[in-house]
């Protein structure tokens, strides 16, 4: 329900968000899934911004917003969150909290929230290298208990709130071959789209400008199949993976009514009590659903130290609404 112009801004500045937590992939000495995830919560704060020199800021986008007359406001929120000793052995610097809001003061019904938890995974060098990369690259940080575990809290909480984020290098940041079959891998996938609606026709300007946010450093992806190089994120562009930016856009923007395959996961996240509860802390929910999942032999961390929540309105609260029906 965003604007065209409202759209695009918006996903210049998560793109610029994208653009310098994933430069740290090709720093002499790359860092590692937790300080990346640090990176990415300092980015996603507005007060640190500056410091982590996004070339297009959350107050550059409000004033550019506020210029063209656009009844689009953003909002961005970090809580880091204190367990109690029971659970502390879950939690992990490398795992995050997401809550997406759509708030529509016009028409209220519109209205909806989407709570995800991520755990973070790096993509590898090539061996005998600290920041080269090459298609086969793989994410070998991979736990297949934790993977089991994963599933089974979704299966407890009834909803699908869960995906990997991989951090990865940007292609324009890689040798000419490799980011050559990259953009060949993405241009598959997506050879089949339907350039339609406000969303559509911005991916695709996106790939007629140099694939300026599709071809991105930080995806978001399904948690199966799991992707096993740099080679297959890009195979799955949009299917099984989508980069960061467009994965918070698409849900502001309807995507998932024009993509069937999709549908399966956004009824059962949508406006889930449970789900938000969990992904934003709340000691009670955490006590009831780490009882009932309760492993002493799996000993793993899925628990988020803080949680991003980004809030998107259309309009402020003392506007006139809307009768639609």
């Amino acid at each position: 329900m965003l604007s065209p112009y409202a759209t695009h801004h918006v996903l210049k500045h998560f793109n610029s968000i994208d653009e310098a937590v994933s430069a740290k992939l090709l720093y002499k000495r790359p860092r590692d899934e937790e300080d990346l995830t640090k990176s990415l919560i300092d980015a996603l704060d507005e007060e640190c911004q500056e410091q982590e020199n996004l070339s297009y800021t959350i107050g550059e986008l409000k004033d550019d917003l506020a210029k063209n007359g656009e009844p689009t406001y953003i909002d961005l929120a970090i809580e880091t969150h204190a367990y109690s000793k029971q659970w502390e052995r879950y939690v992990s610097q490398a795992d995050l909290g997401l809550v997406i809001k759509y708030q529509n003061y016009y028409e209220p019904k519109l209205s909806s929230s989407w709570s995800w938890l991520l755990q973070a995974k790096r993509l590898f060098p090539l061996k005998g290298t600290n920041n080269q990369y090459s298609s086969d690259c793989k994410f070998e940080s991979f736990d297949k208990q934790q993977h089991e575990r994963i599933k089974r809290l979704q299966k407890f909480v009834e909803a699908d709130f869960f995906r990997y984020l991989f951090y990865c290098p940007r292609p324009e940041k890689l040798e000419d071959t490799v980011r050559q079959e990259l953009s060949y891998l993405r241009s598959s996938s997506l050879q089949g789209e339907i350039f339609d609606f406000t969303y559509g026709l911005e991916l695709r300007d996106d790939l007629r400008n140099r694939s300026e946010t599709v071809a991105a450093g930080i995806f978001v992806s399904k948690v199966e199949p799991y992707p096993k190089n740099l080679a297959d994120i890009h195979s799955e562009i949009f299917n099984g993976t989508t980069p960061l930016s467009w994965f918070l856009l698409e849900h502001l923007t309807g995507r998932g009514r024009h993509h069937p395959h999709e549908d399966e996961h956004w009824p059962s996240n949508r406006n889930n009590d449970i789900a938000e509860r969990l992904v934003q802390g709340d000691a009670e929910v955490i006590h009831e659903v780490m009882t009932r999942l309760e492993d002493k032999e799996i000993n793993l961390k899925i628990l988020p130290s803080a949680t991003i929540t980004v809030t998107i309105s259309q309009g402020t609260e003392n506007v006139r609404r809307l009768d639609r029906s």
